[in-house]
């Protein structure tokens, strides 16, 4: 993301809608949070896909500290999420990963999410517009919540 996008970003108010998303999430939006040593060290959130009238769901977001990287934690919070899209009744995800961050879209490759070709590269947010360049990542969903492959 751009520096002037980042140090605008207000802190307070941040901080404020997080926790609202996590005390009262949306219908059909979950967030999980992945603890070490009683400290947060990731968290991710997933719900029906942003921009689309199908029935896909979307995995939002999944962040990690750099200090749990290598750990498995990523990959416990990845299969998490993949479970409650299942839950939520979809059966295929979606998520959006910058076509720069090799290491991300290795991972994501390497948990069964595959490019389907699409990119987008304008975002907007908060009075902001700037240039991404995203890949979209999709991925078939167990109908009864576990984490197998379909074939």
């Amino acid at each position: 993301m751009p520096d002037d996008f980042l140090d605008a970003l207000d802190e307070e108010a941040r901080a404020k809608r997080w926790y609202e998303v996590i005390a009262r999430p949306k219908p059909g939006r979950r967030v999980v949070v992945a603890l070490a040593d009683d400290a947060i060290v990731g968290f991710a959130g997933v719900g029906p896909a942003r921009g689309e009238a199908g029935e896909r769901g979307e995995l939002y977001m999944i962040n990690l500290a750099p200090a749990a990287w290598g750990r498995g934690i990523g990959s416990e919070l990845l299969v998490r999420c993949v479970k409650d899209l299942s839950a939520l009744g979809h059966r295929e995800a979606i998520l959006w990963v910058l076509r720069q961050n090799a290491r991300a879209r290795r991972f994501y490759e390497r948990e069964g999410w595959q490019h389907d070709g699409d990119r987008r590269d304008t975002i907007g947010e908060n009075g902001f517009t700037f240039e991404v360049d995203e890949l979209r990542y999709v991925r078939a969903l167990p109908p009864d919540g576990t984490t197998a492959a379909l074939s």
